[in-house]
C-alpha cells in the first residue's frame, strides 16, 4: 500500500489521527446507532436481560470509542484539537456544542494541519 492512499475502514474507525467530513460524521453515527441498537436488542431476545448484560457492554464499549475516534477527526477537520471532546463532559451546554459544531458547521482551511 503506498503512503498517499487512504486509511483502511479499521484505521479509520479506530484511530484518533486525520479529518472526518460532516457526510463520515453522520454516517458513522447513524451506522453505529443503528448497529448498536439492533444488536443489543438481538441479544436481549436471544440471552435475556441478564445474559445480554455483558455483551451489550463490550458493545458499548466499542461504539463509544468509535464515537470518540469520529469526533477527534470531525474536531481536526474544524481547525481545533481533539481535546474539545472534554467539553461534551459539560450536561447539556457541551452536548449541544459538539452537536452542532461537529454535525452542522462546515470544515475550516486549518483542519489541514492535522491530516
Amino acid at each position: 500500500m503506498d503512503d498517499d492512499a487512504s486509511p483502511s475502514w479499521v484505521a479509520f474507525l479506530f484511530g484518533f489521527n486525520g479529518l472526518a467530513s460532516r457526510s463520515q460524521y453522520w454516517l458513522i453515527r447513524l451506522c453505529c446507532a443503528v448497529l448498536c441498537i439492533t444488536t443489543s436488542l438481538g441479544l436481549l431476545a436471544v440471552l435475556g436481560k441478564t445474559g445480554a448484560a455483558l455483551p451489550n457492554l463490550g458493545i458499548s464499549l466499542v461504539n463509544l470509542w468509535i464515537v470518540f475516534a469520529t469526533d477527534a477527526k470531525r474536531w481536526h477537520d474544524r481547525g481545533k484539537s481533539a481535546w474539545w471532546i472534554a467539553f461534551s463532559c459539560i450536561p447539556i451546554l457541551g452536548w449541544i456544542w459538539g452537536f452542532v459544531e461537529c454535525g452542522f458547521l462546515p470544515s475550516k482551511p486549518e483542519g489541514a494541519r492535522f491530516a
